[in-house]
């Protein structure tokens, strides 16, 4: 595959309905595969209770278990990534157009910039709608400002009530 498309969605709210097929039909058109950067919110990752029980194991002296505690959760998201990239890779007409994906609760612009730089090929952005709808602070202008790629943004399409006209 000559080229990528590096699709950008909200980790805790993706499913198939959040633009995986456009996606999909984007990598045909660029004759390229996708990678998929899962944003995970940093309230998700860490419970209050989750840090609560794990300074209470390191004031214990039990540090090795607060790490361990930590990182549990870490896992978790991991493996329910791996598990959509899974069942996206079987709705594929080519399994291998999911070329790989990554899991972060870093700030968003920064980690898209830095996997514009370790992935070679990525030609297009392409941001989910529940990504750009629930995150007011990430906007095109700010986009278009920070990466050089070209961006594509989705939006869901609101049903309309139908109006009997007469």
């Amino acid at each position: 595959m000559r080229s990528k498309l590096l699709y950008v969605v909200k980790g805790e709210r993706t499913d198939v309905k959040d633009g995986f097929h456009y996606a999909r039909e984007l990598s045909h058109v660029v004759h390229g595969g996708i990678h998929v950067l899962f944003h995970y919110d940093r309230e998700v990752r860490r419970s209050f209770e989750d840090e609560m029980a794990a300074a209470a194991l390191a004031e214990a002296g039990a540090a090795d278990s607060a790490v361990a505690l930590l990182r549990e959760r870490e896992e978790e998201l991991q493996a329910d990534a791996e598990k959509k990239i899974e069942q996206w890779r079987a709705l594929c007409d080519l399994p291998e157009r999911v070329t790989g994906f990554q899991v972060t609760t870093a700030d968003l612009l920064s980690v898209i910039r830095k996997t514009l730089q370790d992935e070679a090929g990525i030609e297009i952005v392409l941001m989910s709608p529940s990504l750009m709808e629930e995150n007011r602070r990430l906007t095109i202008r700010k986009l278009k400002k920070y990466i050089r790629r070209p961006i594509v943004t989705m939006s869901r399409q609101v049903p309309v009530e139908e109006e009997l006209c007469l």
